[in-house]
């Protein structure tokens, strides 16, 4: 009978964990969603500045209990993150998405 010592967790990453990849021209940064809503994948270019700010992104989603430095000032804990898009520019461009049948 195996011991519960003998089986592998599915992932070693804690729950907070951001999932972050790479298609060689942009990084992409999967934040979790509020429960029931689907994540929010944030896009980078591939470079130093892009690394920061997804370097950023992971600090800013950091979970506290294991954090023994002091915490930003900014700091605000997980939320939803400030839409890249002006609401105006979102809201044309999902009127044309839903027209094109891409979203309904």
């Amino acid at each position: 009978m195996p011991k519960p010592t003998d089986t592998h967790a599915p992932s070693a990453a804690p729950p907070n964990a951001l999932r972050m990849w790479t298609d060689g021209a942009r990084i992409y940064i999967e934040l979790p969603g509020s429960p029931g809503k689907p994540p929010y994948i944030v896009a980078e270019l591939y470079c130093e500045g892009g690394l920061s700010k997804a370097l950023h992104l992971l600090g800013v989603h950091r979970v506290d209990y294991d954090y023994v430095g002091t915490v930003p000032s900014g700091y605000t804990g997980r939320g939803n993150p400030p839409s890249p898009v002006p609401e105006k520019s979102q809201a044309i461009a999902e009127k044309l998405l839903r027209e094109k049948g891409y979203i309904k």
